[in-house]
């Protein structure tokens, strides 16, 4: 299934109606030596109109195109997570635009319109976007992120990334890796504060041998580990009630 690439409004749909009625009258009742001409400005008159109607609706189908642009990144997603590297040369603008119910030519004219890109220039680009990603968020090898977005080497890969980075894969991942070991020991200081404040809050009421009590601080770490380490710490208190 194929959607239409024009979609026009009812006052549109009459202009072009209009053009084909005045070109199918010209062309059955020939009355004179004029039709011929007639029936060549109809015919520009009605690509002109649909080239006109064609480039509006980039504009005014706004928020219909960024939604199928975030399908498509989520299709680009899934194929870069559960591909083999072989079938990136297989990407095909047609291929993507089937999947997504266009024509490949409208297609790649929406990705030009939203992106600036060209279908191929907006696959590179997010290859490189996940590139990044790995990077920054994974400890996977330079060779494994090569060979998993189906670039020809490693050697290859680098050259590419810090042409449109400005600096080598191993140079971008250093500083990221920095930040995580930080935030890693940030994290560590705030678990080993909770255990603190706990055993503290226990001493003072076995010191009290108190019904009542103490008021007691608890600090809940939300822990998202990946192979790096801890991304997110989020914490907050419980204040308790006296008995």
């Amino acid at each position: 299934e194929v959607n239409e690439a024009l979609h026009l409004s009812d006052q549109e749909k009459e202009i072009v109606t209009d053009c084909i009625h005045k070109i199918k009258l010209e062309l059955e009742h020939p009355i004179d030596k004029h039709s011929k001409q007639l029936i060549v400005r109809n015919i520009e008159l009605l690509l002109d109109y649909c080239m006109r109607f064609y480039e509006r609706q980039f504009i005014t189908r706004n928020e219909v195109n960024k939604q199928i642009i975030e399908r498509f990144d989520k299709i680009l997603d899934s194929h870069f997570e559960t591909k083999p590297a072989q079938t990136f040369d297989m990407l095909s603008n047609e291929t993507y635009a089937g999947l997504l119910h266009l024509s490949s030519e409208y297609f790649n004219d929406l990705l030009k319109y939203e992106t600036g890109k060209s279908f191929k220039e907006y696959v590179q680009f997010k290859r490189f976007e996940k590139a990044k990603e790995w990077l920054t968020n994974t400890d996977k090898p330079l060779s494994q992120i090569t060979q998993e977005l189906g670039f020809q080497n490693p050697q290859y890969f680098s050259r590419l990334f810090k042409k449109i980075t400005g600096c080598s894969p191993n140079d971008f991942r250093m500083p990221n890796l920095k930040k995580c070991l930080i935030r890693i020991e940030l994290e560590v200081q705030i678990l080993n504060l909770c255990y603190e404040t706990y055993f503290f809050s226990w001493i003072i009421c076995r010191y009290h041998k108190s019904t009542y009590l103490c008021n007691v601080f608890f600090i809940v770490l939300d822990l998202r580990l990946t192979k790096v380490g801890a991304r997110r710490c989020s914490f907050f208190y419980v204040h308790t009630q006296t008995a």
